[in-house]
Formats: structure tokens, sequence, C-alpha cells
């Protein structure tokens, strides 16, 4: 069987011929080449009905191997989540320790502390900014990701508000039942 945009294009260009032969003025020619290219609509109608089908079959069982992907995947999700949170939750072990370790080592006047297998050094490393309030920081310092409310924009246009750089465009899908 031919591929869909082959299809496509002989049934377009039989339509148009078949436009183009409504303008014909010998009544007997254009009754016969109206009937000619009725006949081959009828065949394209035929062979695009099949194509269209096999396409709605491969659609369905794609549709039904993404549920069953989805649905094996979903245990390992969980178990992904679960490690993900153990993760985060010894790091935050860790994080807490280093924090009192340097507490106590800075309270402490302590510099170094040598151990048995291990040697501490409190180290000086790059300052750290602490916002302590958000809204006095000036809006030069304020990085913003803009996001656009399609919903909103959409909402306006169906209300007749013209909105610039924004227009509703035709949109259609294919229902299989």
């Amino acid at each position: 069987m031919r591929p869909l945009y082959e299809i496509t294009i002989d049934a377009a260009n039989t339509l148009r011929a078949w436009e183009s032969a409504q303008e014909i003025e010998d009544t007997a020619e254009r009754n016969a080449e109206i009937d000619r290219l009725d006949a081959l609509m009828s065949a394209q109608d035929s062979e695009f009905e099949k194509k269209a089908e096999g396409y709605a079959k491969a659609i369905r069982n794609l549709e039904a191997e993404e549920g069953h992907a989805l649905a094996e995947a979903a245990p390992f999700k969980v178990e992904m989540d679960r490690y993900i949170a153990r993760a985060k939750a010894k790091r935050g072990q860790v994080d807490w320790l280093r924090r009192n370790l340097r507490y106590s080592m800075e309270r402490l006047g302590l510099k170094r502390v040598a151990g048995e297998q291990l040697n501490l050094t409190l180290q000086e490393v790059k300052a750290s900014v602490e916002i302590f309030n958000e809204a006095i920081v000036p809006a030069q310092y304020v990085e913003q990701v803009p996001k656009i409310d399609r919903q909103s924009i959409y909402n306006a246009i169906r209300e007749g508000v013209d909105v610039p750089g924004a227009r509703l465009v035709p949109n259609s899908t294919v229902r299989i039942r």
C-alpha cells in the first residue's frame, strides 16, 4: 500500500481536477471527465479509508503500549523517589554535622584538629549571600523568568480583547472510537 502522503497528494490533485472539470463548456466532455474523476475519487477514498484505519490501529496499539510502559515504570519511580528522599536525608545529616563541627571549632578558636585517622582544618571560603529581607532588595538584583499565561490570553481573545503578539489558531485532533 502507498504511503499516506502520496494518497493525500493524489486525492488533492484529483479534487482540483474535478473542480476544473466543472468549467468545461462541452456538456458531454464535462460529464465524461466528471464521471472518470468520480470513479477515481471513489477509489482514492477507499484507499485513504484503509490507510487511515491502519493509522488508527497503530495509534491504538502505541497508546496501549505507552500505558503498559508507564504502568511498568510506576514501581521504579516510587523506588527511585524513595532513594532520592533517602539521599536528601543523608545530605541533610552531613550538612548538620558540618555546621555543628564548624561552629564548635570557631567557638573554641581551633583552626586545626589532628585526629588518629583524619585531620580537620577550618578553612575560609568565598562569602555567601544571605537575604534577610527580600522585599527591600533592589529590582536590578531580582531575576525573574517571564512566564506567559496562555489560559488568560485565550480567555481575553475569546472575549474580544486584542492581545498584541498573540492570536487564536484553529486546531483539531483525530478522535478514534
